[in-house]
């Protein structure tokens, strides 16, 4: 393969975000991020569940706010245990628009479906959102159902 096809994009690409959760690396669909915006403190909301930790102000909207570390029950390193994250992905699906708290983003990647692999991991909850794995620049990442996540995720009243 000569330099120029390894940095071209394939018509079979699908872009991926991968992000860093707690001490796990996961990618969505890229299409389902509307925006990476700072980290910011949260606004707490009463009797939530506590894989809400509250709601952020984004640009007058308020956003509320998805640990995933929580929610799909990742394991975390005591560093990260006291603080929420350095980066908030602001993901969209259906009706619904949330901040997921990461870690770390590293952009996004062309992922060819030749490059994804069945998900191996068995780290609480997240195979049973995971649809496969890719190698990335920072290791492996397993690609999650987003949309699976919210939907699972969202608290009826």
């Amino acid at each position: 393969m000569s330099s120029t096809e390894s940095t071209e994009i394939r018509r079979n690409d699908v872009p991926l975000l991968p992000m860093r959760i707690g001490e796990t690396w996961i990618a969505i669909p890229a299409l389902s991020a509307a925006e990476i915006v700072a980290e910011q403190t949260p606004l707490p909301l009463p009797r939530a569940p506590a894989h809400i930790p509250g709601i952020v102000n984004l640009r007058g909207q308020a956003i509320p706010l998805l640990d995933l570390v929580r929610f799909l029950n990742l394991p975390v390193s005591g560093a990260e245990s006291s603080q929420i994250a350095g980066r908030i992905v602001v993901v969209g699906e259906a009706d619904m628009r949330v901040g997921l708290p990461c870690a770390q983003v590293l952009g996004v990647v062309a992922v060819g479906e030749y490059e994804q692999r069945d998900a191996q991991i068995s780290l609480g909850l997240l195979l049973q959102y995971a649809t496969g794995e890719v190698e990335t620049p920072a290791g492996v990442a397993t690609i999650v159902d987003i949309a699976g996540v919210l939907g699972a995720a969202r608290v009826r009243e």
